[in-house]
């Protein structure tokens, strides 16, 4: 493509289709001519090899998990090193002061918090997550160990509170979540007790 002087901006967008994969390849022309001098030519892509170029530096860009997930990532190991700061608080200053009661209603909110977070990252990953591909060089089993790893990490997100809670009611013990004090749920049961 030859470009004189007086031309305007040119933009052309160009899809490269190769081995089914499109890459999108903006070009960019923007040219504004003062000489005879000044005349050249500017030649379009021409080859694959240096839109594939373009293509790899955006993917490498995109390697990443989407912001949400890595948001819902730290908020979920803000709230488990939370968790385990107020347990150990909690056997540190002894079950029957004041403070050990606000400690373990903390406690008791991020259980609920961190059930929460968990559920969310779940559905977030199977509905909307950009999940970046294991690179090449990882062994598929290795990839399935990862993979079991993860969903083992998410199932201790889910049932780790449950039982938490399931202590408490099964107890027949008020509880409080937030800024509510709910009363006893069930009434302490003997057999149940032996589960929590």
């Amino acid at each position: 493509m030859l470009v004189r002087a007086g031309d305007a901006i040119t933009i052309s967008t160009r899809m490269v289709l190769r081995q089914n994969k499109a890459a999108a390849v903006l070009v960019f022309l923007a040219v504004n001519l003062r000489s005879n001098e000044d005349l050249e030519q500017i030649a379009m892509i021409k080859t694959f090899e240096s839109a594939e170029g373009l293509a790899v530096k955006a993917a490498a860009r995109s390697a990443r998990f989407d912001p949400t997930s890595i948001v819902l990532h730290w908020l979920t190991v803000l709230l488990v090193i939370g968790q385990f700061t107020t347990a150990w608080l909690h056997e540190a200053v002894g079950h029957g002061t004041i403070l050990a009661l606000e400690i373990l209603a903390t406690h008791q909110t991020m259980g609920v918090l961190t059930w929460t977070v968990g559920l969310a990252r779940l559905v977030w990953r199977r509905s909307f997550a950009y999940l970046p591909p294991f690179p090449e060089s990882v062994p598929k089993l290795q990839q399935w160990i990862a993979k079991s790893n993860e969903y083992g990490l998410y199932v201790l997100l889910l049932v780790q509170p449950i039982t938490g809670l399931g202590d408490v009611v099964f107890h027949g013990h008020p509880f409080t979540l937030f800024i509510w004090h709910v009363p006893a749920l069930l009434a302490p049961d003997a057999s149940i007790r032996s589960l929590f």
